[in-house]
């Protein structure tokens, strides 16, 4: 029988946790339904974990590592900087990979549940990209520093919710098959110079009627989408290891460090510089995990569990 765990409960180690009551009183449980339950999940090895889900819905984002989900139906590799929605109760078994993984994770109240359940931001679990995953990796830059950052959290998370709740309802509609080999084509060659005439090739349609269909169906115009494959590779590297910024602009496919730099800005909200500072700064609570330790920024006080 399958495991529906709790608000903040994971099978990995929670190194950090932050309970965020925006509108809640002083003195909230830390668990209310109309909590934000914000964690970081370590796993240092490689394992299988067990059939399990999760009585909240929750958005998974994967900081750095391997990582394999399945469920029925479907099988989905994570890449660094993959923000995934869960319905809750969705059943789902995970593998995973050499090395450990480390994720960000963001449990919507029981009070916006019926929002995401009427509108769910994809069938399932998908890959969701676009302005969701950078406000993901700012609200993860954020949490790293609560409990000075209730503010922008709270502000981060409202932008997150509105943002793929607006989704959906393209998802009832079918998608083309060709859509599909223009975002896999993006993905495998984004570092060289794409061309409008040369993806309408792909996809054997006309040019306007290829940039209508994939800012309608991605929520994104494709400039845009090509610009954020690009930085989010920047951001797996960056996760993975030490590299110097020049020679990653010129591996992404970047003029020059400026040009990633400007780029990186304006898709993150971030230089290059504070991200990695971001994710060095992740790094130092590799290892120190204190299970119940929490920040309840709806008191504003440190607890133990």
């Amino acid at each position: 029988m399958r495991k529906n765990l709790g608000p903040g409960e994971y099978f990995g180690s929670v190194a950090r946790r932050v309970i965020l009551d925006p509108g809640s009183p002083r003195n909230a449980p830390a668990h209310a339904s109309h909590s934000y339950v914000l964690s970081e999940v370590n796993h240092k090895n490689a394992w299988e974990v067990p059939p399990h889900g999760h009585v909240r819905p929750y958005f998974s984002f994967l900081l750095s590592g391997a990582y394999r989900e399945r469920a029925a139906g479907f099988s989905l590799e994570y890449q660094p900087f993959h923000l995934v929605y869960h319905p809750r109760q969705f059943e789902h078994a995970d593998e995973i990979g050499d090395g450990g993984a480390r994720f960000f994770t963001i449990e919507i109240p029981e009070a916006d549940s019926g929002v995401f359940e009427r509108n769910p931001p994809r069938a399932g679990a998908d890959r969701m990209g676009g302005r969701a995953v950078w406000l993901a990796s700012s609200l993860y830059r954020a949490f790293l520093d609560a409990p000075d950052s209730e503010m922008a959290m709270s502000c981060l998370t409202a932008e997150l919710e509105a943002e793929v709740t607006r989704l959906p309802a393209l998802a009832e509609e079918i998608t083309p098959r060709w859509l599909s080999r223009v975002a896999d084509r993006i993905h495998c060659e984004f570092r060289d110079k794409l061309r409008l005439e040369d993806l309408a090739r792909e996809a054997g349609v006309h040019p306007v009627h290829l940039s209508r269909t994939f800012a309608r169906r991605r929520g994104m115009g494709l400039h845009d989408y090509i610009e954020g494959v690009r930085v989010r590779w920047v951001c797996g590297e960056m996760a993975k290891h030490e590299v110097d910024l020049a020679t990653l602009a010129a591996d992404a496919g970047y003029a020059d460090q400026s040009h990633m730099t400007r780029a990186f800005k304006r898709v993150t909200g971030m230089t290059p510089g504070e991200m990695r500072s971001a994710v060095r700064k992740s790094r130092s609570f590799e290892g120190h995990a204190v299970p119940g330790f929490q920040w309840n920024l709806g008191t504003l006080s440190h607890r133990h569990a």
